[in-house]
């Protein structure tokens, strides 16, 4: 539950989660073209949030890495 906290105890993760509409998939280059952080920061910043359990990551072979915001704990625990 700390991770969680610590994840959203930063005021640019919180705008990172808040630019994913529902079932939508961005990937660090799109979020970083929207948001004021470079590249790698928004990197970092989703690595976090995905250790939270706040988002989940795919690799589709060949392309970039795209992330989605859980709709709830229930969902990462694979509930759903």
């Amino acid at each position: 539950m700390s991770k969680v906290f610590a994840a959203f105890g930063d005021k640019h993760r919180q705008r990172i989660l808040l630019f994913f509409e529902p079932d939508e998939r961005l990937n660090v280059d799109q979020i970083a073209k929207v948001s004021t952080l470079a590249g790698a920061t928004v990197f970092h910043y989703l690595k976090t949030l995905r250790h939270a359990n706040a988002l989940l990551s795919r690799k589709v072979v060949a392309a970039p890495v795209f992330y989605a915001c859980l709709k709830d704990e229930s969902e990462s625990a694979g509930l759903v």
